[in-house]
């Protein structure tokens, strides 16, 4: 762990991009995805730099349980361009894991508590992992691992720490919800789903109510949600 002086021409025009190395899209708009020997170099996209110099530091001295963790920050010069991480070629986000399997509600808890604790030991760091969605975790292994940490916010007020970590807790129980109900729930909006099938309007008590749910789920309830849930969805392609 460290920093490694690079030239972010020379990873572009002498490495492969992760994408043509997997033949699959893995690039998106905040980085690109390179790799050379077992080691994925992720090149930050201009606008995204000198936030990240502020809080990669963090992440580059810890290593966080159940995520991919950062190996070295890139700089050139003075000037953060990237990290690296470790190559994971047998990891499956969960979005490709629900094409070919089921979880049922108990699996289901179980990966939302690693989660959950995932989130909570990063916000102790100030760090809130506010992008918990089934494309950015998955499993190396059969071992749950949540990707893009250096894209978490890091906050430092007291009151946006509060609602962003709210936000991620949110988000986080929205990925239970898409692995019970066997749908990819990314062309509903959390809050679409929140509000028209669970009925949970009510913003300052909707973190604890969701929570309740989840907690108590059984056979009954799971039933009950997934009829409100295809009624929704009918209702929704019919407009």
């Amino acid at each position: 762990m460290g920093i490694i002086q690079t030239s972010e021409k020379l990873i572009r025009s002498k490495f492969p991009t992760l994408d043509v190395y997997q033949n699959k899209k893995l690039s998106h708009f905040e980085s690109d995805l390179f790799i050379n020997d077992d080691i994925v170099y992720k090149i930050f996209n201009q606008s995204y730099r000198l936030y990240r110099q502020s809080y990669l530091w963090i992440l580059d001295n810890k290593k966080y349980p159940n995520c991919l963790n950062i190996e070295n920050q890139l700089y050139q010069g003075d000037k953060l361009i990237g990290c690296t991480t470790e190559y994971q070629p047998s990891f499956k986000s969960m979005a490709e894991v629900l094409k070919s399997r089921k979880f049922d509600y108990y699996e289901a808890k179980q990966l939302l508590d690693i989660i959950i604790n995932n989130i909570n030991i990063l916000a102790s760091d100030k760090l809130i992992y506010i992008d918990s969605t089934i494309y950015n975790i998955g499993f190396n292994n059969d071992k749950l691992i949540m990707l893009d940490i250096d894209g978490v916010d890091y906050i430092t007020n007291k009151v946006d720490y509060v609602n962003y970590l709210n936000a991620a807790y949110l988000n986080a129980y929205y990925v239970y919800f898409t692995l019970i109900l066997e749908e990819n729930l990314v062309e509903i909006i959390p809050s679409d789903f929140y509000d028209n099938v669970l009925n949970i309007k009510k913003f300052k008590t909707k973190l604890d109510l969701i929570r309740t749910i989840v907690n108590s789920m059984n056979k009954n309830i799971y039933d009950e949600i997934n009829f409100k849930y295809n009624n929704y969805k009918k209702n929704k392609l019919i407009r």
